[in-house]
């Protein structure tokens, strides 16, 4: 197989010596093409494995030589070793020879060790390692190369090996790329409504992506921008703070009271947050909000902040290459109190005695903006005048149930208006049941009847809105007056 870089073809070939002891130098198929880091040292350049037959040989040098692609520039990596599979250096550190550039491609070079080192008969895994300065340009490929006629090589007497003709040929090392510190950062958009005096509700996600980055990345400085709508004021939320995780990243002095609108900067606690290279972190926006207000506010990125992150590498300390990707803002809307909907469901005819299992009429209670504690709700069960409806004779037995569980004490006793053919029927929910926000949870109305209805007979339900149809508010604590059916 033969490939051209940095003006030079080379081919992989196992090459022999013409006597015992032999050296046979293969690329390591077991270590990938990869990214190497700027500024940081020991990075890994390309790794071989050396394999010896005939009994142990001795190497007083070893070459090889570096290209990379246009733009790269050799005259920027140093300190080159040679490490063997247990991490010990074996030969180095030394610097490279500038040998010539070849366009289209890059510059190449040669790397010189002189340290003898001692290969044991068998397979040797040999990793080349140096350091790429800074200066470097970033996102630029290279690779190395080398071949036993590259190599002095004599048996533990010092006896030179002779190579044979064909040692010429150079084996081709990994495809390295030079990687700077980096970070992708993005705004998560969204919508939520709270309630006026909630503490520490989100406000939206900065999300970072170190998956391209040559190392960790340490992140300081964080930069935001805060609007709002007319009817509101820069102080109506206040305790700004940043969550890793469920930890808070600005405590103290680096929590976040706006006085204004428009740009927002955090800066994190000590060592600030650290995304791992290779991974994906999340840090929560969370605010508190002043009671007796109302109002929309956004958070978001602008993509002239770019600027105003401080990311750096943990290594290298660099400042990190950020790619922004701005979205729409997250809004938060801010209420008084949540809001209460009674929907009825269905109200069958009765078409025959109950035996206390029929669903004598059905409703459902559905929250928004906060959860709710419980509530009364009122309405009147009507009959026609040619019935002969007696809920006032006791003839008529009420129960309600909720997922199958029966809710009979919660009633409160029937209360027989002035009309025998209409019927206040009022039950307590205080004391049973909490609603979670944004939900809606379905209750059956069952009657146990005797001989007080006929087959066909019609009876309808009317919610009272002149009664109190009242829930309290978990998070406002305020009575809210439930919206009625039709």
């Amino acid at each position: 197989m033969e490939k051209i870089i940095a003006g030079i073809m080379l081919v992989c070939m196992t090459v022999l010596g013409n006597a015992t002891p032999q050296l046979t130098i293969r690329k390591n198929e077991q270590v990938p093409n990869q990214n190497i880091a700027l500024g940081i040292p020991n990075q890994l350049f390309g790794s071989y494995l050396a394999v010896v037959t005939g009994g142990a040989i001795l190497s007083p040098s070893q070459i090889f030589y570096i290209g990379t692609e246009s733009g790269g520039g050799v005259t920027n990596v140093s300190n080159f070793v040679l490490v063997n599979k247990e991490g010990t250096v074996i030969a180095g550190p030394v610097d490279h020879k500038y040998l010539f550039e070849g366009p289209p491609l890059g510059e190449v070079g040669s790397i010189t060790f002189t340290d003898v080192i001692a290969l044991p008969e068998g397979t040797n895994a040999l990793f080349l390692k140096g350091n790429v300065e800074t200066s470097f340009q970033v996102n630029v490929q290279m690779v190395t190369g080398t071949a036993p006629s590259l190599w002095t090589v004599t048996d533990l007497n010092g006896t030179p090996l002779p190579q044979s003709a064909s040692a010429t040929g150079l084996i081709i090392g990994q495809t390295m790329t030079v990687r700077g510190p980096s970070l992708t950062v993005s705004f998560t958009s969204g919508e939520q409504t709270v309630i006026a005096g909630s503490q520490q509700v989100s406000f939206g996600s900065y999300v970072f992506d170190a998956t391209q980055s040559s190392e960790d990345i340490r992140v300081s400085v964080i930069p935001g921008d805060y609007r709002f709508n007319e009817a509101t004021s820069a102080t109506d939320l206040t305790n700004i703070r940043l969550y890793g995780d469920t930890t808070s990243v600005t405590t103290g002095y680096n929590v976040l009271n706006p006085t204004r609108f428009g740009a927002q900067t955090f800066t994190l606690d000590g060592n600030g947050f650290i995304v791992p290279k290779g991974t994906i972190k999340t840090i929560q926006v969370r605010v508190d909000v002043r009671s007796n207000i109302t109002g929309t506010y956004q958070w978001r990125v602008q993509e002239n902040q770019a600027w105003s992150f401080i990311i750096t590498g943990m290594a290298s300390a660099q400042s990190a290459a950020i790619t922004l990707q701005p979205t729409g803002p997250f809004i938060l809307h801010v209420i008084q109190h949540g809001e209460v909907a009674i929907t009825k469901v269905y109200t069958p005819s009765i078409s025959e005695k109950g035996d206390g299992t029929d669903t004598f009429f059905a409703f459902s209670v559905a929250t928004t903006g906060e959860p709710f504690q419980g509530g009364i709700v009122s309405f009147r069960v009507q009959a026609d005048p040619s019935t002969r409806f007696q809920i006032g004779n006791g003839l008529i037995h009420p129960k309600l149930t909720s997922g199958g569980t029966s809710l009979e004490s919660v009633l409160i006793p029937w209360q027989v208006d002035a009309a025998v053919t209409s019927y206040h029927v009022s039950f307590n929910l205080m004391q049973a049941w909490e609603f979670p926000k944004n939900t809606e949870r379905e209750f059956r109305f069952i009657l146990e009847y005797d001989n007080g209805l006929q087959t066909g007979d019609e009876v309808s339900i009317v919610f009272d809105d002149d009664r109190e149809n009242i829930f309290t508010g978990v998070t406002s604590g305020a009575r809210v007056k439930a919206t009625l059916p039709p």
